[in-house]
């Protein structure tokens, strides 16, 4: 009884060695052997596959043997083909594609001194902590936080005595909270995961879990398989959050990557089994073969904040989610603007600010430790406001969302103004049809802008003299803003166009 399988071969996408073997088996029996042959710059293995078992279908499994002097190894293929008597598997033409996975793989991943969020794609030769992070921070890690069951209940420090260190060992697809001395590259190295052999079995409330693809992928495809139980979600990294009832723009996390661990939140225990899987084996050909998995990491969605503003967030290992409607002057944020959450001076938060619906959103993970009071600060176009509400947050809570409604965080841009002076600027008349004139108080350089309700610039110019004559006729119908800029500060008024 025999079935016959014409492969490609290759070994971590690259060509197979030409002294080397595929072995196939049925369970633990070895049921075909095939030397590497050469054929027009690429490799093949032409098997004969004897079978035993007269069942319709019979798993072909394969293992790469290294005949390499000095090597003599064997190295897995991942997947298996079904195989049917007298069945024929794979021609010239259109060869079964075989790809061994003999090398590990390696994923770096950038940490700032202080706490980071992590995990790992990889299965460690050795998951032993002291190996895993430890070793490969070399002497830059301070604490390593996380356990077995997808919480923070065990804790590794290094140099103390091991019997005092309750997290010993890595869990494949766990979060790790980790606090390191300085900024710092952690490398892990090992065999890539299978997503579809590497279920998380997930407890109602808060889990922190690892992200075990190769590749990063939209946050509603990699966990589509408890979009059911699914509350909440925070990038612990970027300071990003999900909110099942808020809409996509106020969700201002939308990917997740391999390298980084999240905080989830379930309505009841449920499993999770990431898309995808590792097989090393295409049984319908292709124009190239196959390629080696490489891990990705994407950059820091919430940079730009910190970059722009100088606040340095402090992360910790737990956050809360919050979302409120910002606003200036009791209308829309209307600029380049960041929006930062601070507690005794220590930035918890800062992110830039989300649109949606005609008004401006913060988003953002807030970092404590307990219950913090937090205020809020706003950096408009290089300006800074303080607002004018503050809010008590704790850890795990969640403020604002689309059942419950977004509480407000506003500011003024005129706190600084004498009041004596009356106002700076006026927009007359609104609503207006075809001409609007725009007049300030004293003379000097002004800089005017008008934009639509999304953000979107319609004029500006630079003056001196007021008042500043603009036409709007050809302006579609509706809500815009007049923004006024100088070195004293920063005004916005609302103009209603209506022909």
């Amino acid at each position: 009884n025999l079935a016959t399988i014409l492969a490609r071969i290759t070994r971590d996408g690259e060509n197979a060695g030409l002294n080397d073997h595929v072995a196939a088996f049925i369970g633990s029996q070895l049921v075909g052997d095939g030397e590497v042959i050469e054929f027009e710059g690429q490799t093949y293995i032409n098997l004969v596959i004897y079978i035993e078992n007269t069942a319709e279908d019979n798993a072909v499994e394969f293992v790469y043997f290294d005949a390499e002097e000095g090597a003599c190894e064997t190295c897995p293929i991942d997947g298996s083909i079904n195989v049917e008597i007298n069945g024929e598997y794979g021609t010239f033409e259109s060869p079964v594609l075989i790809d061994s996975r003999c090398e590990d793989l390696a994923l770096d991943v950038q940490l700032e001194a202080g706490w980071n969020y992590v995990s790992t794609p990889l299965d460690p030769a050795d998951a032993n902590v002291a190996i895993v992070f430890d070793a490969a921070l070399g002497g830059s890690l301070l604490k390593v936080l996380g356990d077995s069951q997808y919480g923070l209940s065990g804790n590794y420090t290094p140099g103390i005595p091991d019997v005092f260190n309750t997290l010993v060992n890595t869990t494949d697809a766990a979060g790790y909270v980790i606090k390191v001395e300085n900024n710092a590259t952690w490398t892990s190295v090992g065999a890539p995961l299978d997503p579809e052999s590497t279920p998380l079995f997930l407890h109602e409330g808060w889990n922190i879990i690892g992200f075990v693809p190769q590749e990063s992928l939209l946050l509603v495809e990699a966990l589509e398989g408890i979009m059911g139980t699914l509350e909440r979600v925070i990038d612990g990294q970027n300071g990003l959050v999900f909110h099942i009832d808020n809409p996509p723009a106020l969700n201002t996390l939308q990917t997740m990557e391999p390298g980084r661990a999240y905080w989830i939140k379930l309505t009841t225990s449920d499993n999770l089994n990431f898309p995808g899987t590792l097989s090393g084996i295409t049984v319908q050909a292709t124009d190239d073969g196959p390629e080696s998995a490489t891990p990705t990491l994407r950059t820091d969605d919430a940079a730009s904040a910190q970059a722009a503003t100088g606040w340095e967030v402090n992360r910790l290992p737990f956050a809360s989610q919050l979302v409120g409607r910002v606003t200036v002057d009791e209308w829309p944020v209307v600029g380049e603007a960041y929006l930062g959450a601070f507690s005794d001076g220590v930035c918890r938060a800062a992110m830039p600010l989300s649109q949606w619906n005609g008004n401006s959103f913060g988003a953002m993970a807030v970092y404590s430790e307990g219950t913090v009071q937090l205020e809020f600060k706003l950096w408009l176009d290089g300006d800074v406001l303080i607002s004018q509400d503050s809010w008590a947050v704790e850890p795990g809570a969640s403020y604002g969302d689309g059942l419950n409604g977004y509480p407000e965080i506003r500011f003024s841009s005129i706190n600084d103004i004498d009041e004596t002076e009356g106002l700076r600027v006026s927009v007359f008349p609104s609503p207006a049809d075809e001409l609007v004139q725009v007049s300030w108080n004293g003379n000097g350089p002004r800089h005017l802008q008008i934009i639509d309700s999304t953000g979107r610039l319609i004029e500006e110019q630079s003056n001196t003299i007021s008042p500043w004559k603009v036409r709007v006729k050809h302006l579609a119908e509706g809500m815009y803003f007049v923004r006024w800029l100088d070195s004293g500060g920063t005004e916005v008024e609302p103009l209603v166009i209506q022909h």
